[in-house]
C-alpha cells in the first residue's frame, strides 16, 4: 500500500510542475470501519497549487484539513538514493551526466582529470595508450582523451571518479571543493540553471562519499525525471526565441529588398556550448525535440520545499 501512495505522490507532484490542475481524495481500505461514527468521507486529499487558492467547495465534510497535502508553485520533488547501493547511486549519477549532454560533459571530464591528476600529461600521457593508464583509470575504459571517447565510456569515466577516486583519496574533501569551485565556474552553468541543479546533486552525493563522518544511509536528492521536463521546457523556450528571431531577420530583408539601402542588422548567435540543431527553424517542430531515453524510477519520493529556480543563483549554488 505505501509503495502504491509514494507512486501517486510523485505523479501529482510532477503533474502539478507542469501545470495540471487535480483534486484528488483517497480512502483507505479500513476507513470507515475504524471509526464509529466516521467524521469525514476519506482519509487523505491531494491537492494543486491553483486549486487551492480558490476551492471550489468546503473541504471539512470529505477529509480532515490535516490530512490535506497542497503541492505548492515552488516544489521540487525529490527521492532518497540509498548510499550502501553502488549500482544506484551509479544509475542516478549515470543519468545524471546524461542530462547535461555530452559537450558539457567533455569540458568537465577533462576539467576533472586535471584536478586529480595534475601531472598527467607527463606521468600517463595518452598518447601510450591503456599501458599508459592511472592506476584509478577503469579498467573497461579507453585510455582516450575525453573527447575522444564513447559516450558510454566517458559517462562511466565521470562516475568512477566521484564514486571511487574522490572517496579513496586522503585529500578527498579538499579536492572535492576544488571540483566544486572551478566547475560551478564553468559558462555553461551560469546559462542553463537545470545543469546548476543537476551538478548540484552529483557534488551531494559525491559529499557524503567523501564525508567519513557521514552517518545517514540515504540521502535527499532532486527527481532527475522532474529535472529532465524542466530541461525540455527549457529547450521548447529557446526554440520558440530563435523562431522569432528568425522571423524578425525575415521580415527585414523583406521590407529592405525594395529600397536601394539595405540595412545591415547583427543579429545575436546560438551559442556554441548547445548541442542543439544549428538551423531548427527548417525543421519539423515535433520531430527536433530532444528525446531524452527512460529515466530509471526511484522510490521512496518525498516532497522538499525550495526556493524556485533562477538563473541569478551564484556559483556557490552547488554547495
Amino acid at each position: 500500500m505505501r509503495i502504491g501512495m509514494e507512486e501517486l505522490r510523485r505523479a501529482l507532484a510532477l503533474l502539478n510542475g507542469q501545470g495540471y490542475e487535480f483534486m484528488v481524495f483517497i480512502k483507505e481500505k479500513d476507513h470507515l470501519i475504524s471509526e464509529s461514527i466516521p467524521k469525514n468521507l476519506f482519509s487523505e486529499s491531494f491537492i494543486s497549487s491553483s486549486i487551492e487558492k480558490n476551492p471550489p467547495l468546503t473541504f471539512d465534510p470529505l477529509v480532515n484539513r490535516k490530512r490535506i497535502t497542497v503541492y505548492e508553485e515552488n516544489i521540487q520533488p525529490a527521492i532518497m538514493l540509498p548510499l550502501d547501493q553502488p549500482l544506484l547511486i551509479q544509475n542516478y549519477l549515470y543519468t545524471a551526466f546524461k542530462l547535461l549532454r555530452q559537450v558539457p560533459c567533455k569540458a568537465i571530464a577533462k576539467l576533472w582529470i586535471k584536478i586529480i591528476e595534475p601531472r598527467k600529461k607527463t606521468r600517463f600521457p595518452y598518447i601510450k595508450g591503456n599501458a599508459g593508464r592511472p592506476e584509478w583509470w577503469p579498467k573497461d575504459v579507453e585510455h582516450k582523451e575525453p573527447d575522444h571517447l564513447q559516450k558510454a565510456d566517458r559517462l562511466k569515466l565521470m562516475c568512477t571518479i566521484i564514486m571511487n577516486v574522490l572517496p579513496q583519496s586522503p585529500f578527498s574533501l579538499e579536492i572535492l571543493d576544488e571540483l566544486t569551485r572551478v566547475t560551478a565556474a564553468m559558462t555553461i552553468f551560469k546559462k542553463e540553471t537545470v545543469k546548476k541543479v543537476i551538478m548540484k546533486n552529483v557534488f551531494e552525493i559525491a559529499k557524503c562519499l567523501c564525508n567519513k563522518d557521514f552517518k545517514q544511509k540515504t540521502i535527499s536528492l532532486d527527481d532527475l525525471n522532474d529535472l529532465a521536463q524542466k530541461q525540455k521546457k527549457s529547450y521548447h523556450s529557446r526554440r520558440f526565441d530563435v523562431n522569432k528571431m528568425v522571423k524578425v531577420e525575415k521580415d527585414l530583408l523583406q521590407q529592405s529588398s525594395g529600397s536601394d539601402s539595405s540595412p545591415s542588422m547583427i543579429l545575436p548567435s546560438k551559442e556554441s556550448d548547445t548541442e542543439y540543431p544549428k538551423d531548427p527553424v527548417s525543421e519539423d517542430y515535433s520531430n527536433s525535440i530532444s528525446r531524452l531515453e527512460n529515466l530509471v524510477e526511484f522510490d521512496p519520493l518525498f516532497l522538499t520545499k525550495l526556493d524556485e529556480l533562477t538563473s541569478s543563483d551564484d556559483c556557490k549554488g552547488f554547495i
